[in-house]
């Protein structure tokens, strides 16, 4: 059966609107919290859905000090990455998606972890199979592997873009 979207998504959050005189627009959005499609359905001739939004599950103690060695490894890379980029390419990322976000005091405990993690993801050349592969999981251990095997791939392939 057609489906018409993904099983997983993220709620956007309007930031900004810009409106034209021939009518186009154009809405600056930032992704707020994650989902799983419970429903599908049509209303109207629009796609409607019932979903169930998404938390990391938390870790503590020795798995927690695992975790942050983990987000401190995966960062390094990211930033690596980043920093070896064509400057014309780092000037259009951040002119579209922004300056890599801060880490957050307690990134371990928000419900989707760091936000420049999101942040790389949206940067990564990657399909949307991965994306979403990536997006549906609740366990922040397993997206920052994910995104480190990515670049680390990338970096052995020399992928970084010009």
């Amino acid at each position: 059966p057609v489906k018409g979207f993904s099983d997983y998504g993220t709620m956007l959050e309007i930031r900004d609107i810009q409106y034209f005189a021939d009518g186009r627009s154009v809405v600056d959005t930032m992704g707020s919290r994650r989902f799983r499609v419970i429903e599908r359905g049509t209303k109207d001739g629009y796609h409607t859905a019932v979903v169930e939004f998404m938390k990391d599950t938390i870790v503590e103690g020795q798995e927690l000090e695992d975790l942050k060695g983990l987000h401190e490894r995966t960062r390094s890379l990211a930033v690596g990455w980043f920093d070896n980029m064509d400057q014309d390419v780092k000037v259009n990322v951040t002119s579209h998606y922004g300056s890599m976000p801060r880490v957050e005091t307690e990134f371990w405990n928000t419900w989707s972890g760091p936000a420049w993690a999101w942040w790389v993801l949206a940067i990564l050349p990657l399909d949307t199979m991965a994306q979403q592969h990536i997006l549906s999981q609740t366990s922040l251990k397993k997206r920052l592997e994910a995104i480190g095997r990515i670049l680390g791939f990338m970096k052995r392939r020399g992928g970084v873009p010009s």
